[in-house]
């Protein structure tokens, strides 16, 4: 797989391709670790949240999250993985077209503490999405291209509070070692510096080894001789709109 897209439809395909052909490997059937570790932190205490989960897949945090009381927001572009979350986790929702995003679909819960955003992601702006008080990237940033970095900073600035808290889930490995590249892509804590270190405090909150869990895969397939997969806890410092 090349590591690289010509065109927004040429990104929407290969990660429908890839979900069709059972190449997404990271779904949990349970509440994520990290997530659950680090709740407490991230409520605070506080009853009425608006979390942001961008490509969420089919993720069972949502309803985790949702069934606290918060409301949840995901952003994901393939179709399927939005339809298998609401009948995989027996919520019903209605389903209609995004305002101004051209083949776009909303999915909502019928109580309204779920909304799935069905579409490209960079189709998508603060107007449309609101703001929000937690970003639980659990695997977002890892799947961007490093041209597009910038523009899913610009994204994720744009829509969380003053004050507000992300969770991020990371990789770290040789990139030079991986036989096929695609995602998840390493991240490094200068890399994290460098996107987030000037409007974030960013903390380090939990690192295990990967590589021993499916050493077929990582290391005979990806041909690794080390991963990591590293989980960060920040809170943003300064105004997100500079």
């Amino acid at each position: 797989m090349a590591d690289s897209y010509d065109t927004q439809n040429d990104r929407m395909a290969e990660w429908e391709d890839r979900w069709q052909n059972g190449r997404i490997a990271f779904h949990r059937d349970n509440v994520n670790q990290n997530l659950l570790n680090n709740f407490e932190r991230l409520a605070n205490g506080r009853k009425e949240l608006n979390f942001l989960v961008p490509l969420c897949g089919k993720t069972v945090d949502m309803k985790w999250l949702a069934g606290k009381g918060f409301e949840v927001t995901g952003i994901e572009g393939v179709t399927k993985a939005c339809e298998e979350f609401f009948s995989e986790q027996d919520v019903k929702c209605n389903v209609s077209d995004i305002p101004d995003v051209p083949s776009g679909k909303l999915f909502k819960s019928e109580d309204g503490k779920i909304k799935i955003y069905n579409c490209d992601i960079f189709s998508l702006s603060s107007e449309t999405l609101g703001q929000f008080d937690v970003i639980w990237d659990r695997g977002s940033l890892v799947a961007i291209l490093a041209e597009d970095r910038q523009r899913y900073l610009g994204l994720m600035k744009s829509v969380i509070k003053p004050g507000g808290k992300i969770l991020l889930e990371v990789v770290e490995y040789d990139w030079n070692e991986r036989k096929t590249k695609g995602p998840p892509r390493p991240f490094f804590k200068h890399n994290l510096e460098d996107l987030y270190g000037n409007w974030c405090a960013i903390e380090e909150v939990g690192r295990y080894d990967w590589l021993h869990r499916d050493l077929a895969r990582f290391q005979g397939q990806w041909g690794l001789s080390s991963l990591d997969n590293v989980q960060y806890f920040m809170q943003v410092i300064s105004s997100t709109s500079s």
